[in-house]
């Protein structure tokens, strides 16, 4: 978090620590009976999690309080066995966590600016992987830490982020929305208690200032939206930057330090672009959006070529089996969602154990 920031906190008494009760609100100053309500911008506390504060003093995260909780083997989170995780996928074509690579775990300079890699991280798939290799015996038993807090971290930050009904913040279903706020509830006590870079007496990281600030007012954000006004559902990601930071990672898609003229040369082909496609080499993924003059995007046609499978192809190992059967069930799903007849869509599942991928 920028000094700047904390500055202005400070200045209308936002504060967090960590024997100290969040201050999240002040009073409106141009409406006494209103509140105003301050968050960071979540997906920059992401990345600022896996990123380590320098100097480098380790990656290592310590949840003393859930070892107890949850029966863990250790305390210590350690981005090490996500390493061992990118390792093993390295060696077969087939992924057990496709999106994940070297830079999503020792991120270079400007990769650490980019949300995608520190998603990948703190990924579903991705602690489904590592539990995967830890159950074959390729991993030790600490990593089970690891698996629950990258879980955890992704749980809290589809809810932060909520784009779609399925995930947000309504009193349609009483059970999902309790859940959904034990699991804020639960993370955000999870933050407060952390250490990371040492086991003991750690200072409070800034990162845990904003990861208990925007916690804290996405439940009271959430509760006045459909308690006081009524609404029927609230989206947390009305509360972030993200088509902000959109236009920032396309302006410096080619020099990430511009200067006037170069700023309002990029502004005017981001302008342009809209027309025609989106950048590629942007730091964001592509968005669910159509061409502002219904220009078709002409593609290519594919060929259809013949491919001869090879000998070892049932020669799997177990990791990559559970893969396969993880690809075969989405396969499946999408066919199943497409069919109308009742004895096609049971022809396509069998009563067997799932993927320990999902």
């Amino acid at each position: 978090m920028a000094g700047g920031n904390k500055a202005l906190w400070s200045r209308f008494g936002i504060h967090a620590g960590r024997h100290s009760k969040p201050s999240t609100s002040c009073v409106h100053p141009c409406d006494l009976a209103r509140r105003l309500w301050f968050t960071p911008d979540v997906p920059h506390l992401l990345k600022d999690l896996r990123n380590p504060p320098p100097p480098t003093s380790g990656q290592a995260i310590y949840l003393p309080d859930e070892v107890q909780k949850h029966k863990l083997p250790t305390a210590r989170v350690d981005l090490a066995h996500v390493k061992k995780l990118v390792e093993e996928d390295g060696k077969s074509e087939l992924k057990i966590a496709p999106h994940l690579n070297s830079s999503c775990v020792d991120p270079k300079h400007y990769d650490k600016m980019k949300v995608k890699f520190a998603f990948s991280l703190f990924h579903n798939d991705t602690a489904a992987g590592s539990r995967l290799l830890v159950d074959s015996g390729k991993l030790e038993k600490e990593a089970l830490t690891t698996v629950g807090f990258i879980s955890k971290v992704f749980r809290w930050f589809r809810l932060m982020t909520s784009r779609t009904t399925k995930l947000a913040f309504s009193r349609a279903v009483e059970a999902s929305y309790d859940d959904a706020v034990k699991c804020l509830k639960d993370t955000l006590d999870l933050f407060s208690k952390l250490s990371k870079g040492a086991p003991k007496k750690a200072p409070w990281k800034p990162v845990q200032t904003g990861l208990t600030v925007a916690t804290s007012t996405a439940l009271s954000v959430q509760a006045e939206m459909l308690d006081k006004y009524h609404f029927h559902f609230f989206l947390l990601s009305r509360l972030s930057q993200d088509a902000l930071e959109n236009l920032f990672s396309t302006l410096r898609a080619k020099n990430p330090i511009l200067r006037l003229y170069d700023f309002k040369c990029s502004l005017r082909s981001a302008k342009l672009s809209q027309f025609l496609r989106p950048s590629k080499s942007g730091s964001y993924a592509d968005g669910e959006g159509f061409l502002l003059v219904g220009l078709e995007q002409h593609h290519n046609e594919e060929t259809i070529e013949e491919v001869q499978y090879p000998d070892d192809l049932l020669d799997l190992s177990s990791e990559i089996e559970q893969v396969v059967i993880y690809l075969a069930g989405y396969v499946a799903s999408k066919l199943r969602s497409t069919l109308r007849c009742e004895n096609c869509r049971a022809s396509l599942i069998l009563d067997c154990a799932p993927s320990k991928l999902i």
